[in-house]
């Protein structure tokens, strides 16, 4: 009603284009405030859960795992020649010097080393992860090996990418890899964060991996859990019932002996 009246007033002082654009909004408002003294229902969240197989994440499992392993082929066709050493890795030419052109620089060289191993390491923790998510076959104790070992490798990487970052202008022969001071100082700062990072979540899945792989600690984990199965197994047991034992009932001895008369005195003298 309010928005057919005011549709009529506007539409009467030929200013029609107006109330379409409000008319919206005022039917959107009339809906809210009848809405607003009604509760809002709120959904349940159910408890996370895990799935095994779980389709999506077994796909996404084995593409990492492709991924990884192109990574691997493509790091390692650039390392003949970045690293071959048959090409000369002495003299200087006019576009500079061998150490460092046209194919070789030996921090490039093992910068992909270390790269070839991180996608190596990331590939296997890949692979133990799809043996969960695609077959039901928990491998937790490989992937938190693999994950460990990714970690310190591309610490490890970031050192060597810190060697060059982080040199004073105009030092590091025959890189001079210090070109821009500023920039190359962000740049070494967001290095040194990063293999402080990746060495804490190394530690992290080494931690998980003495938790989960089998040895003493592992023992230890089950017979604790069995403990507090047991434990919760016989708090959840019914209690059984005291056992009562019968009262023997009372023989009727007193009342026989009250039925018995008593003696007579004569009797009684004539017995003494």
């Amino acid at each position: 009603f309010l928005v057919t009246g005011t549709l009529g007033v506007m539409e009467s002082r030929r200013t029609f284009r107006p109330v379409a654009v409000f008319a919206p909004l005022l039917l959107m408002a009339a809906c809210v405030d009848k809405a607003a003294g009604q509760p809002v229902p709120v959904p349940e969240q159910a408890k996370p859960q895990f799935q095994s197989p779980n389709p999506p994440a077994c796909a996404v499992e084995f593409l990492d795992i492709t991924r990884g392993l192109t990574r691997i082929g493509t790091s390692i066709a650039d390392g003949t020649t970045v690293c071959a050493t048959e090409l000369g890795w002495n003299g200087l030419t006019p576009w500079g010097d061998k150490k460092v052109w046209p194919f070789h620089n030996q921090r490039a060289c093992a910068d992909l080393m270390l790269g070839i191993l991180s996608y190596f390491a990331r590939a296997v923790g890949d692979a133990e992860a799809a043996a969960f998510d695609c077959f039901n076959n928990n491998q937790g104790c490989g992937q938190s090996i693999g994950k460990a070992m990714r970690a310190i490798f591309e610490a490890l990487q970031a050192l060597v990418a810190i060697s060059s970052r982080c040199q004073v202008q105009g030092a590091d022969p025959p890189y001079y890899s210090n070109k821009d001071a500023p920039i190359r100082g962000f740049q070494c700062w967001a290095k040194v964060w990063f293999v402080i990072q990746r060495l804490v979540k190394a530690s992290k899945y080494i931690d998980v991996a003495c938790m989960v792989c089998p040895g003493p600690a592992q023992d230890a984990v089950v017979a604790a859990k069995k403990a507090t199965a047991a434990a919760a197994a016989a708090a959840a047991a019914p209690v059984p019932e005291p056992i009562v034992a019968p009262v023997p009932e009372p023989q009727p001895v007193a009342a026989a002996a009250a039925s018995t008369p008593a003696p007579e005195p004569a009797a009684l003298a004539a017995s003494a």
